[in-house]
């Protein structure tokens, strides 16, 4: 893995927006410099790290999650983290004689470094999706990204679909029905062209989600769904998830456009 890249610089000359750091070059900063340069005239620019394995397995907010999930979700798409900017007491000094030393990180086997971030992400997936408001908030962030992202892409990444088939099967069907449920109906409710293509992509990620985790518990709530959206009275459904979407889709008050989209919408899954 290569280490978070860090370079200090003059905050009040240089705006974000010019600086462009390679992500091979680790830069570290002398105590010679710190005793030069005034502190309250610098700021330390650095790649964010990736959460940690305890805060995305911790019952951190629905918020916090869907934070943690932004960047989870930069790292599956091969982007690199977002700057991010800290005071200047927070950076570690390393070097006693160099002003400012440039070290290059050494080249590593590009297949064994794949494999490393691979299991990694798939790790970090695996706590993140290992409770509801991880799923909530890693899917929120997942689904909703603008233009093409790797929720466009033909296959599910492999350490999220790993991560997806060792989560509790029950919440991930059911925060999935309903990520389908609500985006598919935001389709018809909205009249703004662009907010209706958003909605629309939004629910075809959705379905590609949740038609990955084909089972007989999804099935049964495809099947509840669809009786429920329906208004038929089918006694193959299971009266336990005909309840809970019955009460699920009441409360959003959907009218006939909307519920006979869900219907198709969900008749394709099944």
């Amino acid at each position: 893995m290569k280490k978070a890249s860090c370079i200090v610089i003059p905050s009040l000359l240089a705006p974000v927006a010019s600086i462009a750091v390679p992500i091979s070059t680790a830069f570290v900063v002398s105590p010679r410099v710190a005793t030069d340069v005034d502190k309250c005239t610098r700021t330390v620019l650095k790649y964010k790290s990736l959460p940690t394995l305890e805060s995305l397995s911790t019952n951190d907010s629905f918020t916090d999650q869907t934070y943690y999930a932004s960047m989870l979700v930069r790292k599956l798409s091969g982007q690199p983290s977002p700057f991010e900017f800290f005071p200047y007491e927070r950076v570690i000094l390393l070097e006693e004689d160099a002003t400012v030393c440039f070290d290059e990180l050494e080249d590593e086997d590009e297949d064994e470094d794949e494999v490393e971030d691979e299991n990694e992400m798939s790790e970090l997936l695996t706590a993140q999706l290992s409770h509801r408001d991880g799923i909530r908030g890693f899917f929120a962030a997942y689904l909703s990204g603008e233009g093409d992202t790797v929720a466009d892409a033909e296959h599910i990444p492999a350490p999220l679909s790993e991560a997806m088939q060792r989560a509790d099967m029950d919440a991930m069907v059911q925060i999935g029905c309903m990520n389908v449920v609500m985006s598919t109906a935001m389709t018809s409710m909205y009249s703004d062209p662009a907010l209706k293509a958003n909605s629309a992509k939004m629910a075809k990620r959705s379905k590609k989600i949740l038609s990955s985790l084909k089972s007989i518990h999804m099935m049964k709530n495809c099947e509840a769904i669809v009786v429920v959206a329906t208004g038929a009275a089918d006694h193959r459904a299971n009266p336990q998830l005909v309840k809970l979407w019955k009460g699920i889709l009441k409360s959003y008050k959907y009218e006939e456009e909307q519920l006979r989209d869900i219907v198709i919408a969900f008749t394709d899954l099944m």
